[in-house]
C-alpha cells in the first residue's frame, strides 16, 4: 500500500484525484506516482509598471496582502467561459471571457493547505513547500481567508486580521495625486478557480520554485483591476487620501468597495509559473 503524505490525505474527498490513486494501488506491480516539493513564492514583476484604467487613471499598486488558504494545482480541465456560480446572498460576478490557461474542473494533484499570507511587493519569504504529482499542469485554485492573529506571521493588531486583502497605491490624472487603501473582506469559502499554471512538471523539477503573480493589468480582456473607480470622487474631502472598508458609509465608497471586491475575487489578475 502506498503511504500518501498528510496533506493528500486531506484531499480524499476529491474523486477524481482518489480514482487515480486506488489505480495506483490496486496492482501490485504498479510503481508510486514520482511527486516532487516545490516552493511556492512571490512575483512581484506585474506591479512593476503603473497601470492606466478606464477612467484614465494612472495607478501605481504599492502593496498588496492576501489571506490565501489550500492552494491546490489541477491536471487537465475545462476553459472557464461562464461565470462562476451566483449566490443570491452576494453580489454577482460577471461572465468572463477565456483565458489561455484558464482551466476549472481539473484533477487536484498538487497542494499546499493551510492559512498563509501572500503579499508583494515583499518576497522575503515563501508561502510554503507545495507537493504535487510529476504531471502536465494547466490550472491552480486557492481559498480567499481571513486573517487570523498568528497564522501566516500575523501580529494581533495587524489591520488584516478579520479581513482578507490589503490593497493600496497611488492613482494620477489631470496633475492630482490620491493615495488610496482598500480593505477588503470575502464571503466564507470563496474560492478562485482556474488560475493559469501553465508547467509540464517532472522529477528533474525539483529545487525549483512556484512563483504567484498578481497583475493589475489583464493583458487578454485588456482591463485593470481599477476599472470604474473614480478616485477623484472618492476622495470627497480632497485631502488626496482615500481609505475604504467593508464598513465605509458613504454610498460612493460602498460601490467602490464592491466593485473592487467582485474584480479581485476573480482569477483575471493571478497566475502561477514554474520558476527556477
Amino acid at each position: 500500500m502506498i503511504e500518501l503524505p498528510e496533506a493528500f490525505a486531506k484531499h480524499a474527498r476529491i474523486p477524481l484525484l482518489m480514482g487515480m490513486l486506488l489505480t495506483l494501488t490496486s496492482c501490485t506491480d504498479a510503481k508510486e506516482t514520482p511527486r516532487v516539493q516545490l516552493s511556492v513564492v512571490m512575483d512581484a514583476s506585474g506591479l512593476q509598471e503603473p497601470v492606466t484604467t478606464d477612467l484614465g487613471w494612472e495607478v501605481e499598486t504599492t502593496n498588496v496582502r492576501v489571506a490565501v488558504r489550500d492552494i491546490q494545482f489541477t491536471i487537465a480541465g475545462e476553459v472557464h467561459t461562464s461565470s462562476l456560480l451566483k449566490r443570491t446572498s452576494d453580489w454577482l460576478i460577471p461572465p468572463a471571457h477565456a483565458h489561455p490557461g484558464h482551466y476549472q474542473g481539473g484533477e487536484v494533484t498538487g497542494v499546499l493547505d493551510g492559512a498563509h499570507v501572500a503579499a508583494w511587493p515583499d518576497a522575503d519569504a515563501p508561502l510554503g513547500d507545495a507537493t504535487l504529482l510529476v504531471g502536465k499542469y494547466e490550472a491552480a485554485n486557492f481559498t480567499l481567508d481571513r486573517g487570523v492573529a498568528g497564522a501566516g506571521g500575523l501580529a494581533g493588531e495587524d489591520p488584516l486580521v478579520g479581513e482578507t486583502a490589503i490593497i493600496e497605491g497611488i492613482a494620477r490624472k489631470d496633475g492630482k495625486e490620491i493615495s488610496f487603501s482598500f480593505l477588503l473582506g470575502a464571503p466564507d469559502g470563496r474560492q478562485i478557480v482556474g488560475v493559469p499554471f501553465k508547467a509540464d512538471l517532472s522529477e528533474q523539477d525539483a529545487g525549483k520554485s512556484i512563483a504567484l503573480r498578481l497583475a493589475p493589468y489583464d493583458q487578454y480582456e485588456e482591463d485593470t483591476l481599477y476599472d470604474a473607480l473614480d478616485f477623484a470622487l472618492l476622495d470627497a474631502d480632497e485631502d488626496g487620501v482615500i481609505t475604504i472598508s467593508e464598513s465605509s458609509s458613504s454610498d460612493s465608497d460602498q460601490d467602490a468597495y464592491n466593485t473592487l471586491r467582485r474584480t479581485f475575487q476573480t482569477h483575471d489578475h493571478f497566475a502561477f509559473a514554474l520558476v527556477d
